[in-house]
């Protein structure tokens, strides 16, 4: 493994909105401790980038990219560390 996105940890951590698909940061909760965005539902979830090298790209800057979410439509990703 080359990286992990983001360097702090505790921003791993997002606020989805249900209706418009997009993500802020927890840092932007409302001090009301209710999840909504813009007075939409909203709900948490994680958002982690690999940047990972293989055999064939080790002597070059060619890096891919393995972006893992536990939210969107399909909800998939939510059981990827078994949580």
């Amino acid at each position: 493994m080359y990286k992990v996105d983001p360097k702090d940890l505790r921003e791993c951590v997002v606020v989805l909105c249900n209706e418009t698909g997009k993500t802020t940061s927890c840092k932007d909760l409302a001090g009301s401790g209710k999840l909504q965005c813009d007075g939409k539902s909203a709900k948490m979830i994680w958002q982690i980038q690999f940047l990972v090298k293989d055999s064939a790209s080790q002597l070059n800057k060619n890096f891919f990219r393995v972006m893992l979410f536990s939210g969107g439509p399909e909800g998939a990703g939510h059981e990827f560390f078994g949580a």
